[in-house]
């Protein structure tokens, strides 16, 4: 385990300024529906993760890595670590279609998007509508003749 720290010890750290800032946009987060840790949860919810990870098997082990920061406490929103933009998504398991599988949903594939929101003056509700559609939007059956056009 000490290991893993150590080798994450750079990425870790910019996590941890990341969920500060963050959390100084509660309007933002909810907007989009995070609900983060607190920054000084990192350290030992990462630990829980890693050590959750080494237990998984089959496909979780497969899908799943322990550079990947859980940003909730559901273990569904990630941070991956491993990418220098620090994207964010969310773990989704698509029982939907066969074969049933695990699938990553980019919220935002650069933090800056989010961490930039209220300066720029981004729609985040709007964003979340458009998450959830990309998300849930194929499984919705609209016959052709309902449609507006």
């Amino acid at each position: 385990m000490e290991d893993f720290f150590k080798q994450w010890e750079a990425q870790l750290k910019k996590v941890y300024y990341i969920l500060l800032y963050l959390n100084t946009y509660p309007d933002i987060l909810n907007d989009v529906n995070l609900k983060l840790i607190h920054p000084d949860e990192l350290l030992s919810h990462q630990n829980d993760w890693v050590r959750l990870y080494y237990k998984f098997d089959g496909a979780e082990k497969d899908f799943f890595k322990p550079y990947w920061v859980s940003i909730d406490n559901s273990y569904e929103m990630f941070i991956d670590m491993s990418d220098s933009n620090f994207p964010i998504f969310e773990a989704f398991y698509d029982y939907f279609d066969e074969p049933y599988h695990w699938e990553k949903k980019i919220l935002f594939s650069n933090i800056t998007r989010l961490m930039l929101a209220e300066d720029r003056g981004l729609d985040m509700s709007q964003f979340r509508f458009d998450f959830i559609w990309e998300k849930y939007g194929k499984y919705i059956n609209i016959p052709d003749e309902d449609l507006p056009f």
